[in-house]
């Protein structure tokens, strides 16, 4: 049985996912090889129903609530800051006037 996860790769489209997850296993993989020395800190998390899986990198997901809280407010902060900085751009651009072909 896995652990409890909160996955924060989608927090600012569709908030933070509480569900339950696992180190992966290498089972299924025969067609590619997968270096999962590389791999630690990955962690998969099972549909409710067991069809698919999805696997979510270390920075992705997080073993408190408080933690995953945290990540999706910085995440949002990052963001707003970026857009500020293209309105930012846009109010200082200026816009040109130029000669179109004749119609």
């Amino acid at each position: 049985m896995g652990q409890q996860v909160w996955v924060t790769k989608y927090a600012l489209t569709r908030g933070v996912y509480e569900c339950i997850g696992e180190q992966p296993r290498d089972a299924g993989h025969e067609r590619k090889a997968v270096d999962w020395e590389r791999a630690k800190g990955t962690i998969a998390v099972y549909s409710t129903r067991g069809m698919h899986r999805e696997f979510f990198g270390t920075g992705d997901w997080h073993m408190t609530k408080r933690d995953a809280m945290a990540k999706a407010n910085h995440m949002r902060d990052l963001k707003i800051e970026q857009h500020e900085r293209a309105v930012r751009k846009l109010r200082s651009s200026t816009i040109l006037t130029i000669k179109g072909p004749t119609l």
